[in-house]
């Protein structure tokens, strides 16, 4: 379905995407052409370079929810909202790391 080329210019919008905080369905959703959630995890079980690179990503993400975390504590002014979105993140970043 995908050329060597397009396959690896896909896995790097992927990683992109994740480390900018989005989620794997929206960017997957969000991008015409992109491979189903099935591929993706098929792709990461058969290329050690793009399980590797993904994995960075998840990391990476997970420190950008952690930086949104104190931007939202900063900012937020309706306590409960700020929580809410807080622990949402903190949620999140503790499941990648």
């Amino acid at each position: 379905m995908f050329s060597d080329k397009e396959r690896q210019d896909v896995q790097k919008r992927i990683c992109t995407g994740l480390m900018h905080g989005k989620s794997l369905t929206t960017i997957l959703k969000e991008t015409k052409g992109m491979p189903s959630r099935e591929t993706v995890y098929v792709w990461l079980y058969d290329d050690k370079a793009f399980a590797d690179d993904y994995a960075r990503a998840r990391e990476a993400q997970a420190d950008y929810y952690a930086e949104q975390i104190t931007d939202i504590a900063d900012t937020e002014s309706d306590p409960d909202r700020a929580r809410v979105r807080i622990d949402a993140r903190k949620w999140a970043a503790g499941k990648m790391k």
